[in-house]
């Protein structure tokens, strides 16, 4: 799956996803690692279904020590910030 189709199917990661979820394949977690917006419509895809997603947040941040505020992350769990 790539986006020009240059290795068989054409689109990105989250029509296979989408596709293999409708089909009621079941996952126990899916992980994504990859651009932000990449890991963002494959949150929103797995949504619906109820699988849990883990993200790479390494992508925004810089050393991961919280010096600088950079890795702070605001997540909202079950409707609480």
């Amino acid at each position: 799956m790539t986006d020009d189709g240059s290795y068989g199917r054409h689109g990105n990661v989250t029509v296979p996803l989408k596709e293999m979820l409708e089909a009621g394949e079941k996952f126990d977690m899916i992980i994504t690692i990859g651009p932000l917006v990449m890991m963002k419509f494959v949150v929103l895809t797995a949504k619906p279904f109820g699988v849990p997603v883990t993200v790479s947040m390494n992508p925004i941040m810089i050393d991961g020590t919280g010096m600088c505020g950079g890795c702070r992350l605001t997540l909202n769990q079950d409707g609480k910030k």
